[in-house]
């Protein structure tokens, strides 16, 4: 398994790695691709409009005011000085230096600071983005809501931010219009020297010199003008088109817009690698990395919408488009599982303190990431992990008073609880889980909580929450209780302690009588799984109220035969099993089943329910036929002993299955080992009952029985060597069918000596050595649940075979 891991981990390493490094066709929509060959040309054009800036600039300061200042016009040295005034602070034309850009780039990024959290604000939440309706008319919503936030919470800087940038972008067409002007109209008049100078050798190179200045200033200044025209016709329209695609709503213009810049201006300062390999993928992890809170919610918010971008299409897309829409929801994922220290930043947003606005809507879209991540995660890569999920559980008890804040909380915490459900299907988790007590009791607090919640339901879509919480929270116990090995049992032992545990699923199994409920499944499933613990064996037994349900839930009722379903068999196999494990070595349990249940109703379905349900019914039979207590001995002796003939009956078919494996139609069976499974556990759990039964019985008794089921003394002993040649190796699925059958033979043998004779005709010694022969320590068991044996015997099934030989060579032993 950990070879297999670590091979799995790394071909998922080698993959990110290749779309780290931009491999891969299709890595984004065409659309993207069309915007980032754009941007490529526009690059390409500020570079030469760039180099027309800086070769006047240099012009002006090393020939014009340099080496003519005191010859040249006071006009054309005003208009130069201006000029060049202008290309050094960047009123336009731009620059690749971050630091040239401050001026401009201050107030805009306080302005849209302001906005940003309210501009898609709760856009995170799972149940707003699977309403249809809630996407209708958004637009205008959300532009309402912003406007109402930004005007109560800061107005005046608002206000002066909004003047400032206004103020800003006038002066840079003020000065792109003087630039073009004072440029066309000194190059038109090439009144630079006056005539009377024109003979001067001084002056012979200064109308030379001004006209390349002009000129290059004029350039400069069209080509900016050139510039804005394509951003506005080239590549506004394809952000529009990116930011439709991806259904980045309101906030995702601003986003795709600052990607647009970034790419540009890389490409600008002649990083073309890092140009290259930028898309809105790399462009949102670097942003989750900052340590920003501004730009960690804007990072995340891209990653999110890309991940769902697949989900907000299935329905409109053909089968084309999903398979698009997969591919490049699995390229995020790999790619952030690829960068551990996006991957970490992003599961650390999850334990935000909730000081702002801002820090809210980073941790639910962390949260919304993480939940797609989770199948991939490991606990063990991630010690904080644990306490970071549980930050997100609010319990009922825990929840503030109603409103947008209390709304949120009861999100984050499904986000919490699919999380968990999700990192639980690896069992390798689930260590980590048990060794996290906080998870553990916040998860059984969960089971109870809509009754915990101080506040009404305001509407349908926390009401769906609240249901989703619970059944995922049944979900992740019910994992968790039925691990296998040590950890399985570690965690069963901690759950079982819980004192609340047991109350919540009898509140849920109660508030849920329905069968087919799916809370109620889950309940019945956990209950099973705990009863193979000994110490949730007495809390259940304990509990008169679980116990009857557990009873109500395995015998068939009126509605059953109209809202018949597949949760509704799950439910009555899974109590069966509950009933079975309570009834196992406990005879206070034993009384408390047989003062809640039907006998003959049990016994009915013993021959008529599903092969799995009929399994554990006779299991069950078989412990409430040991009860020894006063008041149930003659109802035990004549309802579950009369059904010996017709037990008989029932084991003599599954024999002659497993002699002749074939289907009705005389097809040979295509799967043999399944076939022998499935009766191999029906003659486990038949023998067994017949077995007990046959200790309360006199073999007359018997022989009445074998003459109803029309077997002789010769047919039942073939049958049992049958049973123990075909099933030299019991599994965990049939561990003691070997012992059950060794327990017939030697009460057969103890009350009719008959069957010594019989037995050694069909060389039944034989086969009980080969049985001493081959014995395995699942054998020790009377059956297994999640990989666990329950019902440990005393006796080896070694002395088991000696003592039976010892009677069939005479011994009185």
């Amino acid at each position: 398994m950990a070879e297999a891991a670590g091979t799995r981990a790394s071909q998922q390493q080698e993959e990110a790695a290749g779309i780290e490094n931009g491999g891969g066709k299709d890595q984004l929509p065409e659309d993207t691709s069309k915007l980032n060959i754009t941007v490529l040309w526009l690059a390409i054009y500020f570079r030469l409009m760039d180099g027309f800036g800086k070769l006047a600039l240099a012009w002006a300061t090393v020939v014009l005011l340099g080496g003519f200042s005191t010859l040249i016009k006071p006009k054309d040295f005003w208009f130069v000085t201006i000029i060049v005034v202008m290309q050094i602070t960047r009123v336009f034309g731009g620059s690749q230096k971050p630091e040239d850009q401050l001026f401009i780039r201050v107030p805009l990024s306080m302005l849209h600071r302001d906005e940003l959290t309210h501009v898609g604000l709760g856009s995170w939440r799972k149940n707003t983005i699977k309403n249809g309706e809630a996407r209708k008319g958004s637009s205008s919503v959300r532009q309402n809501q912003r406007n109402v936030l930004v005007r109560m919470f800061c107005p005046k800087r608002h206000v002066k931010m909004t003047i400032f940038q206004t103020t800003l972008t006038l002066m840079e067409a003020a000065a792109l219009v003087a630039c073009i002007f004072i440029s066309f109209r000194r190059l038109l008049k090439q009144d630079y020297v006056d005539p009377k100078d024109k003979v001067k050798d001084d002056h012979k190179n200064i109308r030379g010199s001004l006209n390349v200045f002009y000129g290059l200033a004029l350039a400069h200044s069209m080509s900016y003008y050139i510039l804005i025209v394509a951003f506005q016709f080239l590549v506004a329209p394809l952000v529009r088109l990116v930011h439709s695609s991806y259904k980045l709503h309101d906030w995702g213009m601003d986003a795709v817009s600052e990607y647009t810049a970034k790419k540009l201006w890389a490409f600008i300062r002649y990083n073309v690698r890092e140009a290259l390999e930028m898309n809105l993928i790399t462009f949102g992890k670097e942003l989750a990395r900052s340590d920003s809170i501004d730009d960690q919610l804007k990072g995340v918010r891209i990653l999110d919408y890309i991940i769902r971008w697949e989900k907000q299409h299935l329905s409109r897309a053909g089968v084309l488009d999903i398979y698009k829409s997969e591919k490049y929801k699995g390229r995020v994922l790999t790619s952030i599982r690829a960068s551990t220290e996006t991957l970490e930043r992003v599961v650390n947003m999850l334990g935000l303190n909730l000081k702002s606005l801002e820090e809210e809507e980073t941790r639910g879209h962390a949260a919304s990431i993480v939940l797609e991540l989770a199948p991939y995660l490991l606990f063990e890569n991630l010690p904080a992990m644990p306490q970071l999920i549980a930050s997100l559980l609010t319990t009922g008890r825990e929840r503030i008073n109603e409103g947008p804040h209390d709304i949120n909380s009861v999100e984050l915490t499904c986000y919490g609880v699919k999380i968990l459900e999700r990192l639980v299907e690896n069992p390798d988790n689930r260590r980590s889980v048990a060794d996290a007590n906080v998870v553990l009791s916040k998860i059984v607090e969960l089971l109870n909580f809509r009754d915990d919640c101080k506040v009404p339901v305001p509407d349908e879509t926390e009401n769906r929450s609240q249901e989703e919480i619970v059944e995922a929270s049944l979900n992740v116990l019910h994992k968790l209780v039925s691990t296998t090995g040590e950890t399985g049992e570690a965690l069963r032992s901690t759950i079982s302690k819980n004192s609340e545990i047991m109350s919540n699923i009898r509140k849920i199994l109660y508030q849920h009588d329905n069968k087919n409920s799916s809370l109620s499944v889950h309940a019945v499933k956990i209950l099973s799984c705990l009863a193979m613990h000994e110490t949730a064996r007495e809390v259940i037994g304990s509990s008169c109220q679980i116990v009857r349900k557990l009873v109500s839930s395995v015998l068939p009722r009126p509605m059953d035969i109209v809202q018949d379903g597949n949760n509704g068999s799950t439910v009555a196999d899974s109590a069966a099993q509950a009933l079975v494990l309570l009834s196992t070595g406990s005879e206070y349990n034993r009384a408390t089943i047989l003062d809640k249940i039907n006998l003959e109703e049990l016994v009915g379905m013993l021959f008529d329910a599903s092969m799995e349900q009929r399994i554990m019914i006779a299991h069950l039979l078989k412990h409430l036929r040991t009860y020894s207590g006063p008041g149930y001995g003659n109802q035990l002796k004549k309802v579950i002993d009369g059904s010996l003939p017709k037990l008989l009956e029932e084991i003599k078919v599954a024999v002659q299955k497993l002699d002749n494996p074939e289907f009705p139609d005389g097809q040979p069976s295509h799967d043999l080992k399944e076939l022998k499974a499935e009766e191999g556990k029906l003659l486990d759990s038949f023998i067994g009952l017949s077995s007990q039964i046959c200790h309360s019985l006199q073999a007359i008794d018997f022989d009445k029985a074998l003459q109803s089921a029309n077997l002789t003394m010769d047919t039942y002993a073939q049958m049992l060597k049958m049973v123990l040649s075909v099933c030299k190796s019991p599994t965990t699925d049939f561990p003691g069918i070997r012992r059950v059958t060794i327990s017939q033979m030697k009460w057969l043998i103890k009350n009719n000596e008959d069957y010594v004779g019989v037995f050694k005709r069909y060389e039944m010694d034989k086969a009980l050595k080969e049985v001493a022969e081959t014995a395995t320590e699942l054998e020790s068991f009377e059956l297994f649940c999640s990989g666990s044996g329950v019902g440990k015997h005393d006796e080896p099934i070694s002395s088991a075979v000696r003592s039976t030989l010892a009677l069939l060579a005479g011994d009185s032993a």
